[in-house]
């Protein structure tokens, strides 16, 4: 792997700025995209057979859906005035920076890591039947989101940022809630913690059953993967690993791209070490903040979500846990 680097090779984000509301309709693409878009596929049209034949595992498979259950889309309404004004240690100009301190519309995407009910009177759902209930207890849960520190900065703008589960079927309602706040964020590896709000009782039962299966599927493909001594399972570890991504590209429905793992580079942030990949699985404006998932990864002590592309690669935020 070789030595760790210091220097980040910060590249083009892809976040979305739209001048008009999205339509959650097959992808319309904006003339000046040039990315290739023919390596998408919607998630409600994924089918196994489309896998690479070494991939072509039911786990894996049914992981992915997991993964796209939990795959949101993020409306950033207001612009932080303490966003910085330059990629760390760069000259790149950080997304949104001449946005500060008003209005926004930025949008990328995001994965629901974890849902807990909240005990305590802390927390209150902000949609519009809690309002009417005034005074009135209503129980609510605290929904967890990754998501890349460039789609939400901070607090000031997780509580002005509405998250939007599209399920892209016709027998599934689309499902929306909002910020509260960031509960832990690294700017220099680009990765933070979301913290949501929601009163919607059947959302959170429903997030809490795919969460299981998720945690189930992982580990089992994990376990797999590390044990299997097959020479097959020795190329796909060291070559052809593959790196899974579903997101909003361009803000519209939720896709699956994949492709193999190119190079998994490691990053001194301060006293701490990370990593991120690099790959060549489709992303365009939208995807920022999207879960990025590289086959066999322990996702209980690792977490990737796409950051941006240099024109090589299309690369994750970095993980460092600290």
């Amino acid at each position: 792997m070789g030595l760790f680097q210091t220097k980040f090779d910060y590249g083009t984000h892809e976040t979305g700025f739209p001048n008009a509301d999205d339509v959650n309709s097959e992808v319309e693409l904006p003339d000046n995209c040039h990315k290739d878009h023919t390596k998408y596929f919607l998630v409600t049209r994924l089918r196994l057979e489309n896998l690479p034949e070494v991939y072509r595992e039911p786990d894996l498979f049914d992981l992915i859906q997991c993964i796209a259950e939990l795959t949101v889309k993020i409306i950033v309404k207001f612009c932080s005035a303490k966003r910085r004004q330059y990629w760390m240690g760069t000259e790149a100009e950080y997304p949104g920076y001449k946005d500060r301190g008003g209005k926004s519309r930025l949008i990328g995407s995001g994965r629901i890591c974890d849902v807990v009910k909240v005990e305590n009177d802390e927390m209150k759902c902000p949609c519009k039947d809690c309002k009417k209930a005034n005074t009135e207890k209503r129980d609510v849960w605290n929904i967890h989101v990754f998501t890349a520190t460039h789609v939400v900065y901070d607090s000031e703008e997780a509580i002005q940022s509405e998250v939007k589960i599209i399920y892209n079927s016709s027998d599934k309602k689309e499902q929306m809630f909002h910020g509260v706040k960031t509960i832990w964020s690294n700017a220099l590896g680009d990765l933070c913690v979301l913290s949501c709000v929601t009163c919607n009782q059947t959302l959170a039962t429903q997030l809490l059953q795919t969460i299981k299966q998720f945690n189930i599927l992982w580990s089992r493909i994990r376990v797999n993967y590390k044990n299997d001594k097959k020479l097959e399972s020795r190329q796909r570890k060291y070559k052809d690993r593959i790196v899974v991504i579903v997101s909003h590209p361009h803000g519209r429905d939720k896709s699956v791209s994949f492709d193999k793992l190119e190079t998994r580079v490691g990053k001194r942030i301060y006293l701490d070490r990370g990593w991120h990949l690099n790959y060549k699985a489709s992303t365009c404006t939208g995807s920022s903040g999207a879960p990025v998932y590289l086959y066999g990864m322990d996702c209980f002590t690792t977490e990737y979500v796409h950051s941006g592309s240099n024109g090589d690669y299309n690369y994750s935020t970095t993980w460092c846990p600290k």
